[in-house]
C-alpha cells in the first residue's frame, strides 16, 4: 500500500510541478489548464496519507501554494469602467444570430471580438455595421476567421490579418488604440505554442496601447498567454471565467480578454447563444 501511495503522490507531485513549466515546454501549459483540478487531487490523495500515516499534514502546503494563482485569477480585484469589450467565439455552425446580435447591443458594446466567423455566421458583421461600422474580418481555416469591430473610426492602412489574427488601429476617446482578436489553436501536443510565436512577433511591432481578446484555448495564468501579454503591453482584465466547459462538464477559463496595463476592468459572462462558447464582456 506504501508502495502504490507513493507512486500515486509522485506522479501528482510531477504533474503539478509541470503545469508551472509552460515557459520550457508547451506540455507545462496543457497541464495549467487543469492545474486546479491536480492540485486538489493531490490534496485529497495526501489528506489519505496522512490518514494512513503516510506522510504528514505539512505536505499539504505544495498543492495549497499551487493554486494560488488560480484562486487569485478567479478572484482578481475588479473595477469597472465606460469602455465596453464585447468577446465571443461563435462557433462555426449555422444559428440564428438575432440573440447574439441583441445582446452585443444591449451591452452597450465599443468594441466586438469575434472568432469561428464562417460563412455561415458572417452576416452578423453586416447586421452590426450601423452601430459598430469599424470593422476588420481576418479569413481562416475549416472553422472560421477572426474579427474585430468597433464604434471608433478605424485608422485607414492598419489592418493586420494572418490566420487566428485580425488587428486594427482606431481613434479611441482615449487616443489611437489597437484592437486585436486572436484564436490560438488547441495546446500541446498540438500547435499553439508555434502559433504563440507567431502573434510576438506581430504584437510587438504595433506600437501605442492594445487591447486584446479571444478564444485562447489557455487559461491566463499559463505561460502562452503571459508571453502575448508581454508582447502586447497588456494585462489580462478583471477576473477569470468558465466561458468553456470541457466535455460538457468542467468549466475552463479559456477566453481572455486583456487591457493596457495600469487599466483595471470588470468581467461577466453572456449566453451561449447557439455557440459552445459562453460570450465575455469586460468594461474597463
Amino acid at each position: 500500500m506504501a508502495l502504490i501511495w507513493t507512486f500515486v503522490a509522485g506522479l501528482g507531485g510531477l504533474a503539478l510541478a509541470g503545469s508551472f513549466l509552460g515557459a520550457l515546454h508547451p506540455a507545462g501549459d496543457s497541464l495549467a489548464v487543469f492545474r486546479l483540478w491536480i492540485a486538489g487531487a493531490l490534496a485529497l490523495w495526501l489528506l489519505l496519507g496522512t490518514g494512513l500515516g503516510l506522510c504528514r499534514w505539512t505536505w499539504l502546503i505544495l498543492p495549497a501554494v499551487a493554486i494560488l494563482p488560480v484562486l487569485w485569477a478567479y478572484g482578481a480585484p475588479e473595477g469597472g469602467g465606460e469602455r465596453t469589450i464585447y468577446q465571443k467565439n461563435m462557433l462555426f455552425r449555422p444559428k440564428d444570430l438575432g440573440p447574439l446580435e441583441a445582446d452585443i447591443r444591449s451591452a452597450g458594446s465599443d468594441i466586438v471580438m469575434l472568432q469561428e466567423v464562417s460563412d455561415a455566421n458572417q452576416p452578423i458583421l453586416g447586421a452590426l455595421s450601423d452601430m459598430l461600422p469599424s470593422q476588420t474580418f481576418c479569413p481562416g481555416p475549416s472553422v472560421g476567421g477572426v474579427a474585430v469591430l468597433s464604434r471608433w473610426p478605424k485608422i485607414d492602412g492598419t489592418e493586420v490579418c494572418a490566420s487566428g489574427f485580425a488587428a486594427m488601429r482606431v481613434r479611441s476617446p482615449d487616443g489611437p488604440l489597437w484592437l486585436v482578436s486572436v484564436h490560438l489553436s488547441w495546446p500541446w501536443p498540438r500547435a499553439q505554442a508555434a502559433q504563440v510565436r507567431r502573434f510576438e512577433d506581430r504584437l510587438s511591432m504595433l506600437d501605442g496601447p492594445v487591447v486584446m481578446a479571444g478564444d485562447f484555448n489557455m487559461v491566463r495564468w499559463s505561460a502562452a498567454v503571459r508571453r502575448l501579454a508581454r508582447a502586447s503591453r497588456t494585462a489580462p482584465a478583471g477576473r477569470a471565467r468558465g466561458s468553456f466547459r470541457l466535455a460538457d462538464a468542467v468549466p475552463i477559463a479559456i477566453d481572455n480578454v486583456l487591457i493596457p496595463r495600469g487599466e483595471r476592468g470588470a468581467s461577466e459572462l453572456r449566453g451561449l447563444f447557439g455557440s459552445d462558447h459562453r460570450g465575455l464582456v469586460v468594461r474597463y
